[in-house]
């Protein structure tokens, strides 16, 4: 019994100090944007959308997942397009290329996080260099009226 509850406190430290280290580093990415951080969910307003990133738990293993989400405000678009998609809801894995993809990419193991430094690097520039940029355009007028696809924003 003792050993099945210090099991459990390893593990709960270990997912700790992970999220430690990965809320570093999106609020690297996303304080500067503008993004307002709350506990695991970062959001930025404007009259055009309101876009968020989250940290979800996964409920069957060790780990977590990343969301990365928007969904249209602009008044004029429910008239304009009302069947058109008006919310976006994706995982960070979507913003990577489809042979570059992997299953580990989309759930990120917490004993990953804390000793992979190599991963924190490519979720950094993820984050920067596509998911930032896709949320952004979420926040123009043009990006009110079509959702674009994060595939789009590969390079």
């Amino acid at each position: 019994m003792a050993d099945l509850k210090a099991d459990a406190n390893k593990r709960r430290n270990q997912r700790a100090r992970a999220l430690k280290k990965l809320h570093a580093v999106i609020d690297s990415v996303l304080l500067p944007a503008g993004y307002i951080g709350d506990k695991d969910h970062w959001t930025r307003n404007n009259i055009f959308a309101r876009t968020s990133i989250a940290i979800q738990k996964s409920k069957y293993g060790n780990g977590c997942f990343i969301n990365v989400s928007a969904a249209n405000r602009y008044p004029l678009r429910a008239i304009a397009y009302p069947l058109g998609p008006s919310v976006g809801v994706h995982r960070i894995a979507d913003f990577v290329d489809a042979q570059k993809r992997l299953k580990a990419f989309d759930l990120h193991d917490y004993n990953e996080l804390e000793n992979n430094s190599v991963l924190l690097d490519t979720i950094t520039s993820v984050l920067r260099d596509r998911a930032l940029p896709w949320l952004n355009y979420c926040h123009t007028l043009r990006g009110a009226y079509n959702l674009p696809k994060p595939m789009d924003y590969l390079k």
